[in-house]
């Protein structure tokens, strides 16, 4: 959604998503209707946050993530980066349990729909 954001906002100019903060999952449900989402932005500090409400009858939002989006500057430029020299500059291969299982020490729980690393 902060992309979207992003491309509305900056157009054709590059952008950075910076201090980004989940702060509450948001969980969707299969069937039915979903929660209706909204994003706001801040014009001073370009600020942005990502919020939720079951019912539109709800006055209270659900603040889901926060952060901030940023233009990049007329003389950056992209550069394509070269998988093959990246991929022998690193030590050592991590598989994917061992890579899960460092994000679950920080915290970050993946359920089984959301591993999607996988080697290619």
């Amino acid at each position: 959604m902060s992309l979207a954001l992003a491309k509305e906002l900056f157009a054709r100019e590059m952008c950075v998503i910076e201090d980004v903060d989940f702060q509450k999952a948001l969980f969707v449900p299969q069937t039915g209707a979903g929660p209706t989402l909204q994003t706001t932005i801040n014009s001073q500090d370009s600020s942005f946050s990502i919020s939720s409400r079951q019912k539109k009858a709800d006055t209270e939002w659900n603040v889901h993530a926060t952060g901030r989006l940023l233009s990049l500057p007329d003389n950056r430029t992209s550069r394509k980066t070269n998988l093959d020299e990246l991929a022998r500059s690193l030590p050592e291969e991590v598989s994917k349990e061992k890579c899960y299982e460092a994000f679950n020490a920080r915290g970050l729980q993946f359920g089984e729909s959301f591993q999607g690393i996988e080697r290619g």
